[in-house]
């Protein structure tokens, strides 16, 4: 079960000109096909194609990504399913390939973000340090 060849074949985002002092980033992402493939080396695969986006509260801007992964597993007919033109996979499968796009389509768009002056589509860490107990002994 392994997640390879992570790509994004389309990069779009846009700051629109506006001052807020509050904003919500709301991020989501779509599986947009999933075909059954084969590789002269790897042999069979799934190849996912996803969507990724961020919508800004009120709308100052977007960022969308779209790409396709590869999905490998020794076991590929035992998860993943073709019936006429439709694939379905095991529960297994969706959350590894979801985990995969969120995970790597965040990284970008918080680099995206940042060329386009816009708040990252996610919380950042924050540190919070404490004042020491000053207690005389």
């Amino acid at each position: 079960m392994t997640v390879v060849n992570f790509r994004i074949t389309k990069i779009d985002g846009e700051k629109k000109d506006k001052t807020i002092s509050s904003v919500t980033a709301n991020a989501s992402s779509m599986i947009t096909k999933m075909e059954i493939k084969k590789d002269d080396n790897a042999g069979e695969y799934l190849l996912v194609s996803y969507r990724y986006t961020v919508k800004y509260e009120p709308d100052i801007g977007y960022i969308l990504l779209e790409g396709s992964l590869w999905y490998f597993n020794k076991e590929l007919k035992k998860v993943v399913t073709k019936k006429d033109k439709e694939v379905s996979v095991e529960r297994e499968v969706m959350e590894e390939v979801s985990t995969a796009i969120l995970r790597e389509a965040m990284l970008e768009s918080v680099s995206i973000s940042r060329k386009l002056q816009l708040p990252p589509p996610m919380q950042l860490p924050k540190v919070e340090v404490k004042p020491k107990n000053s207690k005389a002994a």
